[in-house]
């Protein structure tokens, strides 16, 4: 994916692709052809896919859907780079677009026995496309300070997000025979996968050139 998103943006230094910026511009300018867009686009690969959803691949070989279906996220995320100043509209219906999305998410969890593949389609992507424009949103209206606490653990998020789950799989396994509560090994999984992310991080990633690789360096 990061090397097609190189090819591309080489290719957009020539006038002729320059109309794919103008039209994700109009799309995502406002959030009702957003989310319907995000939505359409995510049906649409499940639907080709056959899949009610995406799991993480575990496989070296790529899965072709997961990776479809991973591009678009990407590629959106890298336009949205290229076009930073429509971060700023997320904040628009960003309260009524999460709520929604946490209420489809509620009706889906408790009637989705009931509802064909092509319904489960239709909600899961409007699920996950409205609860990440949402909260995109609401952490760009409430988060987006200059504050030290803030920055920091946005600049451990993406060493975090690379690691945690090999931490958790371990810790899973370490307590998958242990004679403890099911919740019990949940708080610990999940207090202990954070602690040991947040200190990996800290002692070997904020400082040294992994940290540079991963955020760039600091101005």
């Amino acid at each position: 994916m990061s090397v097609l998103a190189y090819v591309f943006s080489r290719l957009t230094r020539y006038r002729s692709f320059l109309f794919i910026d103008d039209l994700f511009n109009r799309i995502f300018d406002k959030p009702v052809p957003r989310l319907l867009t995000m939505t359409g686009l995510s049906f649409s690969i499940l639907f080709l896919f056959g899949a009610r959803s995406f799991e993480t691949s575990v496989s070296w070989i790529p899965d072709l859907g997961v990776l479809c279906y991973s591009m678009a996220f990407y590629s959106t995320g890298w336009l949205l780079y290229r076009n930073r100043e429509l971060l700023n509209t997320f904040k628009e219906l960003d309260m009524v677009v999460t709520v929604l999305g946490i209420m489809v998410f509620c009706l889906k969890f408790y009637y989705e026995d009931q509802i064909s593949l092509p319904g489960l389609q239709v909600l899961n992507s409007f699920i996950t496309c409205s609860l990440s424009i949402g909260m995109t949103g609401l952490f760009l209206r409430f988060a987006d300070a200059p504050k030290t606490y803030i920055t920091y653990f946005v600049n451990s998020a993406y060493w975090v997000y690379l690691v945690h789950l090999f931490i958790a799989l371990l810790l899973s396994g370490f307590l998958n025979d242990k004679p403890v509560s099911v919740y019990l090994k949940f708080l610990i999984v999940l207090f202990g996968t954070t602690v040991i992310s947040m200190l990996s991080y800290q002692f070997f990633v904020r400082k040294t050139f992994i940290g540079v690789f991963l955020n760039g360096k600091k101005t």
